[in-house]
């Protein structure tokens, strides 16, 4: 009895410590974003460039490249739906591709060609990536003065900011549109020009050619080897019966 006394003493004293439940950001609990907003911008800064650098080594590595530039595979198309049947084909074969060219292209446009618009896309990119990302908490209220903003209204206010310096204190909307009606243009001609799939093709026809060999040199062996042993086998029968 003095022992079942002494446990229901000791458990109110325990007690209170679950009683209070951990307080989490989100209703999911603390996830990935919450453990990101912890995170430094230094190290935040070296998981996007080790991220970026991964990527890319891998898909500079691979051998699309080659097949994006091999002029062997240049012919006119038959008719307009040829021309079309190849754009789609190399669209789907080599839109990273494509897209890699044109935004290159968009960037040295803007850097050779208007410095001040490249400067002003550069200024915006960065002053996104810090409110949206970079700076600590990225995705709680931030204060300006005595005033304190909502991520939906930092959004917001970033959109219009953005819209006005690229529309009217710039010429960066117009560089943008014609670089990209440019490089339009030249993913329609390159996937017009190109015969999609002829490599596999003839990777395809060559491994039918090779196994239509090795089945028939396989049928062949196996022919000889039963003639073999049906003639040792009558021999033996031969011998026995002698």
């Amino acid at each position: 009895m003095a022992t079942e006394g002494l446990r229901a003493e000791e458990v109110p004293l325990r007690s209170p410590e679950f009683t209070s439940a951990p307080v989490f950001s989100n209703a999911g609990g603390m996830g990935r974003d919450e453990g990101a907003q912890g995170e430094s911008v230094s190290a935040k800064l070296k998981g996007l460039a080790y991220g970026a650098f991964k990527r890319t080594k891998g898909f500079m590595a691979s051998t699309t490249w080659l097949a994006f530039f091999d002029v062997r595979q240049v012919a006119l198309p038959k008719s307009a739906y040829d021309a079309m049947d190849r754009t789609r084909k190399n669209w789907g074969r080599f839109r990273p591709n494509y897209v890699i060219l044109v935004v290159s292209y968009v960037f040295l446009r803007m850097l050779f060609g208007s410095f001040y618009s490249f400067m002003v896309l550069v200024s915006l990119a960065c002053l996104w990536g810090w409110v949206l990302w970079l700076r600590p908490n990225a995705n709680t209220n931030m204060k300006i003065g005595s005033r304190e903003y909502t991520p939906i209204d930092q959004k917001i206010i970033l959109a219009i900011t953005s819209f006005l310096m690229v529309f009217f204190f710039s010429n960066a909307a117009s560089a943008i549109f014609s670089s990209l009606l440019m490089g339009a243009v030249a993913t329609v001609l390159h996937g017009a020009l190109f015969k999609p799939g002829q490599e596999d093709a003839f990777q395809s026809d060559d491994l039918e050619a090779g196994g239509s060999t090795t089945t028939s040199a396989t049928a062949d062996f196996g022919i000889q080897l039963s003639n073999a042993f049906t003639s040792t086998m009558a021999a033996a029968t031969a011998s026995s019966a002698k």
